[in-house]
C-alpha cells in the first residue's frame, strides 16, 4: 500500500484500507457479471436503444481483443 499512497500515519492508512475494504465490500454486491451480461444482450437485442446508442461494440471489441492476443502471441 505505501507504494501506491502515502499516508502521515499509520491511522490515517488503517482508515483508508477500511475505507477501501467497505467499497470492495458494496461493489462485490452488486452483483455486475449478471449486469454485464444483461447489458450485453441489451445492445444487441434493442440496437436502436438509447442505451445500446451510447455502448461500445462489445462483439467488435472481442475480435480486437482476440487480434490482439494472437498478435503478442507470435
Amino acid at each position: 500500500m505505501d507504494q501506491v499512497k502515502s499516508f502521515k500515519n499509520s491511522k490515517e492508512k488503517s482508515k483508508y484500507i477500511s475505507f477501501l475494504k467497505h467499497q470492495l465490500k458494496s461493489i462485490n454486491q452488486l452483483n455486475l457479471p449478471e449486469a454485464a451480461t444483461k447489458l450485453y444482450n441489451y445492445r444487441y437485442e434493442h440496437p436502436e436503444s438509447s442505451v445500446a446508442r451510447r455502448c461500445l461494440d462489445f462483439k467488435q471489441l472481442e475480435i480486437f481483443s482476440k487480434e490482439y492476443d494472437d498478435e503478442i502471441d507470435k
